[in-house]
């Protein structure tokens, strides 16, 4: 991805953080240690979350908790996403951003939309990273054609799973009633 598109995924996100940011009324309440961001890029997570580390700063305050979830498709070019922040000051924040960005143009065939989690997924056992993983790397491998995805749930089995190996199951349940179960193991990372 080329300066200029990162430029403007910046500068959007900055300006929605630093200008456009406003607590919407009853703002959901994120659980202190929760550093979620599910269906955006690496980037966009990080850059999502010192953002609101400064904001946070600025107001005086940290922040305890904050969930990111992609609205619909997230990619580095393009996407909408809502983001739910607790603040050590007692005040939670509710708010939504949207990037578009010029893309490079493909090399070869048209690439397709990364993989993005619709619902956050339960852990059981795993630390957030590898759940996150696991259930992209899981709903990759869902038949299309059964309806939406209603819940996804991320379980090491037997334990321990550590960032460096792991064994486990995701079940991913559909909205169709159809429940998949894909069995899980990493050696090395996620």
């Amino acid at each position: 991805m080329g300066f200029r598109v990162l430029a403007v995924v910046a500068l959007v996100v900055a300006t929605w953080i630093v200008g456009g940011c406003e607590a919407l009324p009853m703002a959901p309440v994120v659980a202190p240690g929760t550093r979620a961001c599910v269906g955006l890029p690496a980037a966009q997570c990080a850059d999502a979350f010192r953002q609101a580390d400064e904001t946070a700063s600025q107001r005086g305050t940290v922040v305890l908790g904050i969930a990111i979830r992609c609205k619909d498709v997230c990619t580095a070019a393009n996407g909408e996403a809502e983001i739910s922040v607790s603040f050590g000051d007692g005040t939670s924040d509710r708010s939504g951003v949207a990037w578009q960005a010029a893309a490079p143009a493909p090399v070869g065939g048209a690439p397709g939309p990364e993989p993005t989690l619709s619902v956050v997924p339960t852990c059981v056992g795993v630390d957030p990273a590898t759940c996150e993983s696991r259930a992209v790397d899981s709903i990759r491998t869902v038949e299309a054609g059964h309806g939406a995805v209603v819940s996804i749930v991320v379980r090491c089995t037997p334990g321990p799973c550590i960032p460096t190996k792991g064994d486990g199951q995701t079940t991913v349940t559909l909205a169709d009633g159809q429940v998949r179960t894909i069995d899980w193991s990493y050696q090395g990372g996620p």
